[in-house]
């Protein structure tokens, strides 16, 4: 006796003892990692006059943390923009542009003073009272 099964039973069983590369349109996939965002909160970036121009020729290329990872003085953020023309092909940024980019960089992100203060002068310091 030959038993008739309709065949899109015998496709659904089919595609039910397959490999999880079959059928998988109905599981619920997971959600792609988040973008980073352009907003001055979460790159934690100071919105002050300047931050729209690192949006605009910095953020375009790499991530902010890359820079906030680095300080530096005027000459230093600026030798990095030179160093990625030179190297990186980096283009020319317009007139002003960089002026105001490097003032913004050297400003809020400017060499980190760490460490203990320098000693005070001996006619700063108080009184001995063990000598």
């Amino acid at each position: 006796m030959r038993i008739l099964l309709p065949t899109g039973a015998l496709l659904a069983l089919a595609l039910s003892s397959c490999g999880d590369d079959v059928g998988t349109a109905s599981k619920p996939q997971s959600a792609p990692p988040p973008k980073e965002s352009n907003t001055a909160v979460d790159l934690h970036l100071v919105p002050e006059p300047g931050f729209e121009l690192v949006l605009q020729y910095c953020v375009t290329c790499h991530g902010p943390r890359q820079f906030l990872q680095q300080r530096g003085d005027r000459a230093t953020w600026l030798g990095l923009i030179r160093w990625m023309q030179r190297d990186h092909g980096m283009q020319p940024l317009p007139e002003g542009a960089e002026d105001r980019i490097v003032d913004y960089l050297a400003t809020h992100y400017g060499p980190e003073h760490s460490g203990r203060r320098k000693p005070l002068r001996d006619e700063l310091m108080p009184p001995k009272r063990y000598q």
